[in-house]
């Protein structure tokens, strides 16, 4: 594992790389596009809920002072929910990080979760699956969109709102959404678990009010919103910088699971392959202490300490270069290769991911996590990899070479001596 590395690293010394991309100037995570679609659905003809419109306004608000350009849509019917929902992924911006919220009912059937319109007066399940949103196709469609992260938060595990016989139908909570594929899904409560949205005498007690019509960090729960969501925006509000979605999430589950004595603990599925930052990355560390100024200059003083053997003062330059510019994909890169040196599988691959997310056409990017997954084991995916990286620059000798390794350990012998001839002949040797 650390010779593939150490091949990689040489390989990317030895190429143009850092005169390949000019500096930028600091473009924090805040400088990119946010859209959200925020949806409440209190209205019901069988089970009225108090707090879902008001958790969408709080929501709301959240995102807006996060700096989202948020579409809210409250006690929507079938038809509303459906237009608004095609109208905002049909709007998603290139490279923008994009949240759909949704509190209200939910219910699932046959291992697919739907939300509920207010119209949706069903008596048998056919009807909700035939009438209800299905969560799934909405992932499905946000995984087409290119947006760059995709975050889905379902505050929408409450009661049944189908009580009668067909209700029975219906698995209690809702199910995990396991064909996740580039995005995040948090729900208010774990699968097959009912996050309810409080008592008669509880619900009495709370406040009317619009939920935006209180600061978002003094959401109280019995205030007008439901558990999660009161949580959620509360921890919204703190912007600790340098959180990513799995820390705000956990200090949820926390806060959730205190405030219900763990009979509500909030429940996750991601298939995100890259990090985002909700509130910008943490403070930099001062400057002076590598002499660095912009993003580049802190790669290149990395490239030094590395060659010096200072890796770990290596690693804390390509951090700050990573926070003064998060599209600076040599710098995923060449921490990559430090992570993969250190022995740190799957940390290295995220970062080759990154990579390759921030500047697709960067075939050191897909080069580079062929070696690590070569290095892994993985050599069907190393060769999917290597394909990349022919397809960005087919004229480097380099990728024909590792591309061969790998196809003569899966016994593919035949492409295997096709490589190496193509590479051979673009050193100008012979075979």
């Amino acid at each position: 594992m650390r010779g593939i590395f150490h091949i990689g690293f040489l390989l990317l010394l030895s190429g143009s790389g850092l005169a390949q991309q000019q500096g930028t100037s600091s473009q924090l995570a805040f400088g990119e596009i946010r859209q959200a679609l925020v949806i409440g659905n209190s209205k019901h003809p069988l089970v009225p809920l108090p707090n879902p419109v008001n958790d969408a306004r709080a929501m709301r608000k959240a995102l807006a002072d996060l700096g989202f350009e948020v579409t809210l849509l409250t006690d929507a019917n079938e038809v509303e929910m459906e237009e608004q929902i095609t109208a905002f992924i049909d709007g998603i911006k290139k490279d923008s990080v994009v949240i759909v919220f949704f509190a209200g009912h939910g219910v699932e059937y046959q291992g697919h979760n739907y939300l509920i319109p207010i119209d949706l007066f069903a008596r048998r399940a056919a009807e909700v699956k035939a009438h209800g949103i299905d969560v799934s196709t909405v992932l499905e469609e946000l995984e087409q969109s290119p947006a760059r992260i995709r975050l889905v938060i379902l505050d929408a595990c409450r009661d049944n709102p189908y009580p009668y016989e067909t209700g029975r139908t219906f698995t209690r909570g809702l199910a995990p959404q396991t064909q996740v594929r580039g995005s995040y899904v948090a729900f208010s409560t774990a699968p097959g678990s009912v996050a309810r949205d409080g008592t008669p005498e509880e619900q009495q007690s709370r406040t009317s009010l619009p939920a935006d019509s209180v600061p978002s960090g003094q959401l109280q729960v019995g205030g007008g919103n439901s558990v999660f969501t009161g949580a959620l925006v509360r921890e919204l509000a703190n912007k600790q910088p340098g959180s990513t979605l799995d820390d705000v999430f956990t200090r949820v589950r926390v806060q959730v699971a205190k405030l219900t004595n763990d009979e509500q603990t909030p429940f996750s599925n991601s298939g995100l392959k890259g990090t985002w930052y909700p509130f910008g990355p943490a403070t930099l560390p001062d400057p002076n202490e590598y002499e660095i100024k912009p993003s580049m200059d802190a790669v290149e003083s990395a490239a030094r300490l590395i060659a010096s053997g200072k890796n770990a003062e290596a690693l804390r330059a390509l951090d700050a270069a990573i926070r003064l510019d998060w599209k600076n994909s040599l710098a995923y890169i060449y921490r990559g290769l430090l992570r993969g040196m250190d022995g740190k599988q799957g940390d290295d691959l995220t970062d080759f991911s990154e990579a390759i997310r921030v500047d697709p056409s960067n075939y050191r990017a897909y080069l580079n996590r062929g070696l690590a997954l070569k290095g892994a084991g993985k050599c069907l995916d190393a060769i999917a990899s290597f394909d990349q990286a022919a397809e960005k620059a087919p004229e480097k000798a380099e990728i024909y070479r590792y591309r061969a390794a790998c196809q003569a350990e899966i016994g593919a012998y035949d492409k295997a001596e096709e490589d190496l001839q193509k590479s051979a002949a673009l050193e100008g040797g012979w075979r």
